[in-house]
C-alpha cells in the first residue's frame, strides 16, 4: 500500500550549470548518508551536554529544530543549552489562522474569501511570519504524517476547512498524539480527503459496506503501520523470516463501521452548502440514524453492537493508540522530518521510549512532557536533544537529514527576515506544483495520502540504495525540482521584481492578485542584507558570516576559498560602490542557498 505512481519526469532540458548543481546535490547527499564517507574536515567535538557553544552550533541546531537562524538567534543562544531554547518554544501559545481568516472573510460582506487563493496565502504567511519556530516546524512535520492535501485544503471557496485542519495540528503540536487523533477524526478536511464524510452504514441485506479509506489509512499511515515493530522501529520477523502484518482486510472492513454517520455540525445530515461553509470550521457531528450499530471486531478487540457513534470512535481510537507500534512508528517519522532521513534504530528506540513514557529529561535536567504516553513535547525534545546530535557530529553515527525545497526556501526567508510578503505569498511561483520555476511542492498540497514522499523510500541505483538507506526527500529530487528551486531562489535572492510583473488595473497575471499592491513600496519582497552589505568589501568576512548563518559552519575550506576568490574578482569601483557591493552579496547568498551543504544537514 505504500507504493503509488512515481512523480512524472520532466522533459525540460537543463543547462550544463544546472546539471552540475544537480549532480553535486545528489553526490553530496549520498556521501552524507553514507557514514563511512563523511568528511572529517570540520572540528570534532565530544561534548556530552546539549550546549550550543558557538554561533555555528546555534545555526546548525535551529536549521533542524526550527526554520533556520537569524542574526539575533545567533547572538541570543550562543553559549546556552539547547534545552533552554526548546523550553522557551514549548511555552509559546498556538498560532491559529482561523481568527484572521474570519475577519478577512467577514470584511468581504459575501461570506467568501477576498481572493481565490486566500487559503494558500494565509498558510504561507503563517509559515514565514510565525514567531513560534518550533511549533511551526512541528505543524509542518505533522502535516506530512497526517496528510490532508489537494483541493481539500486548497479550495478557494472553502477556506475554513483547511484553516481548521491546520489549526488542529498547530494546537496539538506539543500536546498528546491521542488527542490529535481524536481531532483529526472529527475534522471536515480529513473526512473529505479520505471520503468518510456522510459515510453510510453497511446494509447486510444488499451486501453494501461502509467506505474503508479512513480505517485503512488510520492504521497504515497514522498509527501502527503495516508490520509489527520492535521498540527501535525495526520489523519483528515471524518463524518464516518475514515481517508480521499488523492487520488484514477483515480488520479494515470491521473498523470502517466506526467511521459512519459523520456530517457537518448542522441540524440536518444533508445540509446545504451555505450552511456547510461555516460548519467546516467546527468538529463534525455523528448522526445516530446514519451510524452503524453493528459490532466491530478488529485488532483482537470487540466493540459490541448497540454503542453510539462517539463511544465507538473513542473506544476504537483508544485501542489503536494502545498498540505498541505507535511509539516507534510515529517517532521514526518525526525524526525524519527534523534531524535524520535514515534514523539509526537506537535513535528511534530512545525517542520511542520518550513517546511511551510521555517524559524526557535533558542533559541539564530540564523535564519535558506530562508523563502521559503519547506526549509530543517529550517526543520532540527526545528527537532534538539526542546525544548523537551534540557529540561527535561527524562520526559514523551522526544523523544526516536531506532537506526538501520548501524548508530551504523558508530558511532563506527567515535568515534574511524578508518583508513585503503580500505579493510574494500570492504568486504562482510559490503555489504552483507544476511550474518549472517553482518549488515543486507546497504546504498542505500533497497529491496523495502518502505525501510528497514516502518515509520508507530507498532511492534505487544509488549508494544510499545499495546500503538500503531511506532518503524520503530523494523521491522528489530530480532535474525539474532542482532547477525549479534554483530559478525561484535566484529571483528571491537577487530581488528581481521585474520577474513578477503585474498590472495595476483590475485583472492579474497571477490568480487571486487583484489589484497588484506592494504595500506602497513598489517592491514585492525585501530581504534584509544590511549586515552582508557591510561585509561586502571583505569577501573572506562575508563568506565566513554566511557560512555560519546559513550552513552552521559546514562549508569545506576549499569551497569557501573558491567563493572568496570569485567575490574578489568582482571589483567595487568608484561611482558604483552600492551596486557593486549589492552584486557581491547577491552572488554570495545565491551560492550558499544553492549549495548541496545547504540542503544536507549533518
Amino acid at each position: 500500500m505504500f507504493d503509488h505512481p512515481p512523480h512524472l519526469q520532466t522533459t525540460r532540458r537543463a543547462s550544463p550549470a544546472q546539471n552540475t548543481l544537480l549532480a553535486a546535490l545528489l553526490a553530496s547527499a549520498l556521501v552524507a548518508c553514507d557514514p563511512d564517507q563523511k568528511s572529517a574536515a570540520l572540528q570534532v567535538r565530544t561534548n556530552t551536554t546539549n550546549q550550543l557553544h558557538t554561533a555555528a552550533d546555534v545555526s546548525r541546531f535551529l536549521a533542524r529544530a526550527g526554520l533556520g537562524a537569524t542574526e539575533n538567534d545567533l547572538a541570543t543562544w550562543q553559549n546556552r543549552d539547547a534545552a533552554e531554547w526548546l523550553r522557551a518554544e514549548f511555552d509559546k501559545s498556538p498560532e491559529p489562522l482561523m481568527p484572521q481568516a474570519v475577519l478577512d472573510i467577514e470584511a468581504t460582506g459575501n461570506g467568501r474569501p477576498p481572493f481565490s487563493d486566500y487559503t494558500r496565502y494565509r498558510l504561507h504567511r503563517g509559515l514565514i511570519e510565525s514567531d513560534a519556530a518550533l511549533r511551526t516546524k512541528a505543524t509542518y512535520a505533522l502535516s506530512q504524517i497526517l496528510v490532508v492535501g489537494g483541493d481539500v485544503v486548497d479550495n478557494g471557496f472553502e477556506p475554513f476547512r483547511g484553516m481548521a485542519y491546520h489549526d488542529a495540528l498547530n494546537r496539538h503540536a506539543f500536546g498528546n498524539y491521542r488527542d490529535l487523533l481524536q481531532d483529526i477524526t472529527y475534522s471536515a478536511a480529513m473526512a473529505t480527503w479520505l471520503t468518510y464524510l456522510r459515510n453510510e452504514p453497511g446494509d447486510p441485506n444488499s451486501g453494501r459496506e461502509p467506505d474503508e479509506n479512513y480505517a485503512r489509512e488510520l492504521l497504515q499511515l497514522f498509527t501502527i503501520g503495516l508490520h509489527e515493530l520492535n521498540p527501535d522501529g525495526t520489523p519483528i520477523l515471524g518463524n518464516d523470516g518475514n515481517p508480521i502484518p499488523t492487520y488484514d482486510n477483515a480488520d479494515v472492513s470491521q473498523l470502517a463501521r466506526v467511521f459512519t454517520g459523520f456530517s457537518y455540525d448542522t441540524d440536518a445530515y444533508w445540509s446545504s452548502s451555505i450552511e456547510n461553509r461555516e460548519a467546516q470550521a467546527r468538529p463534525l457531528r455523528i448522526f445516530a440514524d446514519h451510524h452503524s450499530t453493528r459490532s466491530k471486531q478488529f485488532l483482537d478487540t470487540l466493540l459490541p453492537a448497540g454503542l453510539d457513534g462517539p463511544t465507538n470512535v473513542s473506544m476504537a481510537l483508544d485501542h489503536i493508540f494502545s498498540h505498541r507500534n505507535v511509539g516507534p512508528f510515529i517517532s521514526r517519522q518525526l525524526i525524519q522530518r527534523f534531524t535524520a532521513s535514515h534514523p539509526e534504530p537506537d535513535y528511534v528506540r530512545r525517542v520511542a521510549a520518550a513517546f511511551d513514557a510521555g517524559l524526557y529529561v535533558s542533559a541539564n535536567e530540564t523535564r519535558f512532557g506530562t508523563g502521559i504516553r503519547g506526549d509530543l513535547e517529550a517526543t520532540l525534545a527526545a528527537v532534538l536533544l539526542d546525544a548523537s546530535l551534540f557529540n561527535d557530529q561527524h562520526s559514523a553515527a551522526a544523523p544526516t537529514k536531506v532537506r526538501e525545497p520548501m524548508l530551504n526556501y523558508l530558511h532563506f526567508m527567515r535568515a534574511f527576515e524578508v518583508e513585503n510578503l503580500e505579493f510574494l505569498t500570492r504568486t504562482h511561483r510559490i503555489r504552483d506544483l507544476k511550474a518549472g520555476n517553482a518549488l515543486g511542492m507546497d504546504y498542505f498540497r500533497s497529491p496523495s495520502v502518502f505525501g510528497f514522499y514516502r518515509p520508507g523510500y530507498v532511492p534505487p541505483m544509488t549508494t544510499a540504495g545499495d546500503q538500503n538507506l531511506t532518503v524520503p526527500e530523494f523521491q522528489i529530487t530530480n532535474t525539474n525540482t532542482v532547477i525549479g528551486y534554483i530559478d525561484l531562489m535566484t529571483d528571491l535572492v537577487l530581488e528581481r521584481p521585474n520577474t513578477y510583473t503585474c498590472p495595476t488595473s483590475t485583472g492579474s497575471n497571477f490568480l487571486g492578485l487583484e489589484p497588484c499592491n506592494f504595500a506602497g513600496t513598489g517592491v514585492p519582497f525585501t530581504p534584509d542584507y544590511e549586515t552582508e552589505l557591510q561585509l561586502a568589501d571583505t569577501p573572506q568576512q562575508l563568506v565566513s558570516h554566511l557560512n555560519t548563518l546559513l550552513l552552521g559552519g559546514r562549508m569545506p575550506a576549499d569551497e569557501q576559498q573558491f567563493l572568496i576568490n570569485t567575490l574578489s574578482g568582482m571589483p567595487i569601483e568608484t561611482g558604483s560602490e552600492a551596486e557593486d557591493r549589492s552584486r557581491r552579496v547577491h552572488v554570495a547568498v545565491l551560492m550558499f542557498v544553492t549549495s548541496p551543504h545547504y540542503t544536507i544537514l549533518n
